[in-house]
């Protein structure tokens, strides 16, 4: 876009205007006297011999058609005659001086060369003029600027810069699709987003969704905006438009979290969605889960509704929340501490609630002993944990495939790290024996003594320095334990047990 160029008093072409008042005006101030001045002196100077002008001339007499003769006239008649003749050439004698003409070279110094009154205000106006002309066009110049697009790649330069820029000028597709791609190019989140808004408005929706489909920088910054006013339908149906139907259907299940607490209303819309949005081959393995969702709702309400408050398990553990909107593993825990001895048929048993659910099996084991290690069942958890020998069998041939040790006698759904931790977690009590067990199973024998130093396992603590050979460390640990108790003559014993090798 050519500007044109703004007045400046700098200009040289322009320093006419940087004149002050009383240089331009102390020439020619009483001009007309100083003309009249030189004037006189100029006739002066070249002398006039002119007769002078009488100050009443008298009008000349009136010529008459009829000629007169002075022989034929009367006496009065021809001395009026005379006179006449007279007065007429006393006239023609004295003649009106003309003014003298102006020499055909004037010096410098003369008075005529300076410019008059009428030649200045002529110059005035001229500049004047020529200064309101170059105004003028570069008025229109702006003015039909204002009504006409930038570049766009000068219009993404001015919004970097934190210019104004209006985008109401950009009307054809082409522009629109060149704008979008320069904003994507710049990377600022902030220009993208005023681009996308304006296309939204501007465009019609399959436009709109056609050069947006190619975009993942624009389309994130769009989404990210309707997830801050959370207009979900509005987000569902944009990225069905621009063909992410895996992200609508994940943005339609998370617009039914709000009544997670409701079933009734939540599991209608499960419903319509596993057979809409999930139906989908891509959204299979989603779709089982939607499948799991709502039979953990059904089994919710079944569970709420066979629950007696009034029972002895709910006085010695009181309920703190409603179970509905819960996830599943917490209903099976639900289910595992307040009706672990239902019949297996009933809908509130384990057994119902892992055929209809579908649970990792180590998660679910895993559960179900935390609930028992709270309520101090040990010998349900033992049975819990008892595995069939075809279960030992399979589970060591696949850990010596793998080049693994067995660390457990226990189920292969938890280890003994496993069944520790939830031990300890629990603040729980457990049988010695019950912990003796469990790290008969652990075949590390320095991560053994650890752990029976951490759960406070003194016939494990001594076998494991008696098979280290370590009699310092077993004499100092003796000296802990309770005098004249089981422990203590047990370490007593194996310090003087000649037959072990000490280092």
């Amino acid at each position: 876009m050519t500007l044109r160029r703004k007045f400046t008093f700098d200009n040289p072409e322009d320093s006419y205007w940087n004149e002050s008042d009383s240089n331009s005006s102390s020439l020619f101030d009483d001009l007309q006297s100083k003309q009249l001045q030189a004037r006189a002196a100029v006739d002066n100077l070249f002398g006039g011999d002119e007769t002078p002008k009488p100050k009443n001339p008298s009008p000349l007499p009136p010529q008459t058609s009829e000629k007169v003769r002075l022989t034929n006239a009367s006496p009065k008649a021809s001395g009026k005659l005379v006179d006449d003749f007279l007065s007429m050439k006393f006239v023609e004698k004295v003649k009106v001086a003309a003014p003298a003409a102006p020499p055909s070279v004037v010096s410098e110094a003369s008075a005529s060369s300076l410019p008059s009154e009428a030649q200045r205000l002529d110059l005035d106006y001229s500049r004047l003029k020529a200064e309101h002309r170059k105004l003028q066009q570069h008025l229109e110049t702006v003015r039909h600027d204002r009504f006409r697009p930038l570049n766009v790649e000068k219009a993404i330069e001015r919004m970097i810069e934190g210019n104004e820029v209006s985008l109401d000028n950009y009307r054809s597709y082409n522009e629109k699709h060149q704008l979008i791609e320069s904003a994507s190019n710049v990377h600022d989140n902030n220009i993208l987003f005023k681009v996308v808004i304006f296309l939204e408005k501007s465009l019609k929706e399959p436009l709109f969704f056609k050069l947006m489909a190619t975009r993942k920088e624009a389309c994130r910054v769009y989404v990210n905006y309707l997830q801050i006013l959370k207009e979900w339908d509005k987000m569902k149906h944009f990225l069905r438009g621009i063909g992410r139907y895996q992200h609508a259907a994940i943005v339609e299940f998370e617009a039914t979290r709000k009544y997670r607490r409701n079933p009734d209303k939540r599991v209608p819309l499960l419903r319509t969605m596993l057979h809409g949005s999930f139906s989908i081959p891509e959204m299979k393995f989603e779709a089982k889960q939607i499948e799991n969702l709502m039979r953990n709702y059904e089994i919710q309400l079944q569970i709420e509704k066979y629950s007696n408050p009034k029972s002895e398990v709910f006085s010695k553990f009181p309920k703190q929340s409603s179970l509905l909107g819960l996830p599943a593993l917490s209903t099976l825990y639900y289910s595992a501490l307040y009706h672990y001895d239902d019949p297996q048929t009933s809908p509130t048993s384990i057994n119902f609630i892992r055929q209809s659910i579908r649970f990792n099996d180590r998660l679910a084991i895993q559960t179900i002993v935390s609930s028992l290690v709270r309520q101090s069942r040990w010998p349900d958890v033992d049975k819990l944990l008892q595995v069939k020998p075809l279960a030992v069998t399979l589970n060591a041939a696949k850990n010596v495939f793998k080049g693994k040790k067995v660390t457990s006698k226990w189920n292969v759904a938890i280890n003994n790290h496993n069944l520790l931790t939830i031990i300890k977690r629990s603040h729980a009590e457990p049988p010695p024996d019950f912990i003796f067990r469990i790290l008969r199973g652990e075949g590390d024998s320095q991560e053994r003594l650890r752990l029976a130093l951490l759960f406070d396992v003194p016939e494990m603590v001594i076998e494991c320095m008696t098979q280290k050979g370590d009699r310092t460390a077993l004499a100092s640990y003796a000296k802990s334990l309770r005098p004249n108790s089981v422990e203590s003559f047990k370490a007593i014993a194996a310090l003087n047990n000649t037959a072990i090798k000490w280092k």
